[in-house]
């Protein structure tokens, strides 16, 4: 039995499309009608029903599903062993990176991940949640950090959660709203803002803030930038900021930026580890991988 036929059975019952688990695997729709048809002669067995308009697997599929889920796992877990004997002193480590997930907890990771292995190649990549996921399913990184409001159900996309990411509403210390001690959220609309565009997408409760009032969401005047950038831009003007906690909290512990707090509002997204989930690591990606996750997660 070829394990490509295998992988490709696989597809096609995750999927419930011939067409979508062809499009997932980038092979054609009739090659991989021809293999599975080859599996089930091998076999002797009908392995998928296609009469019922959905593609679902037979007693004989979904026995032999679950097998192929162990075969994976097992060989995945044999390569990871022969990746560690191969051993860490050479190749590329490439990893997208969103723009608030740079904290220095993982710059101090990196730089210890690089000062440890300075025979392997170490490459950050700017990335979103929109732009990481088609970056791994072509092989272009070996995992990505991004923030995530809803976790993507590509089969082959796994995830596993640093930490909850709470976003604070920032503002500079002698800004007009930082002598009032209960702040609605009538309160802030009226000034100039400065966040990420993707705010409303891909941040937990930030609409319903100012919806629940029946508010408009302010739009940012400004949309984004480097600390640096908010610093200057903040602290000449009455502009307002909604950030993550673990990209701005060095900044307000040294009276950078005062919090500001709305009663009942809860801001937040996760920040995940993104990776294939079908592919096997390089041990240098593996290594970085399991160190960040055990070093900065919640868990």
């Amino acid at each position: 039995m070829d394990f490509k036929q295998l992988k490709h059975f696989m597809a096609v019952v995750e999927q419930s499309s011939f067409r979508k688990a062809a499009d997932t695997l980038n092979i054609s729709q009739p090659a991989l009608s021809i293999s599975i048809k080859k599996l089930e002669i091998m076999l002797g067995c009908i392995l998928l029903d296609r009469a019922s308009g959905k593609v679902i697997p037979t007693a004989f599929g979904r026995s032999l599903y679950q097998s192929a889920r162990t075969i994976k796992k097992d060989l995945k877990h044999a390569q990871d062993r022969l990746n560690e004997i191969h051993g860490m002193t050479k190749g590329r480590v490439t990893v997208g990176i969103s723009p608030y997930a740079y904290t220095p907890e993982l710059g101090q990771f990196i730089g210890v991940f690089v000062n440890k292995y300075p025979g392997l190649e170490l490459r950050t990549i700017l990335e979103t949640y929109d732009s990481v996921v088609p970056s791994l399913i072509n092989e272009k990184m070996d995992f990505g950090i991004v923030e995530v409001a809803e976790r993507n159900k590509h089969p082959r996309i796994g995830h596993k959660t640093l930490y909850r990411n709470p976003y604070v509403l920032i503002a500079r210390p002698n800004h007009p709203l930082a002598s009032k001690n209960i702040l609605e959220p009538k309160d802030i609309v009226e000034f100039p803002w400065i966040y990420g565009t993707n705010m409303i997408a891909h941040v937990k409760n930030w609409a319903e803030t100012f919806t629940e009032s029946g508010l408009t969401p302010p739009e940012p005047v400004v949309a984004g930038g480097s600390i640096q950038f908010y610093e200057s831009l903040m602290h000449s003007s009455n502009f307002l900021a909604a950030l993550p906690l673990a990209f701005i909290k060095e900044r307000i512990a040294q009276g950078v930026f005062i919090e500001l707090k709305i009663p009942g509002a809860d801001w937040f997204n996760y920040m995940d580890i993104l990776y294939r989930d079908d592919l096997t690591m390089s041990p240098g990606a593996r290594r970085l991988f399991d160190d960040i996750l055990a070093g900065i997660s919640d868990a």
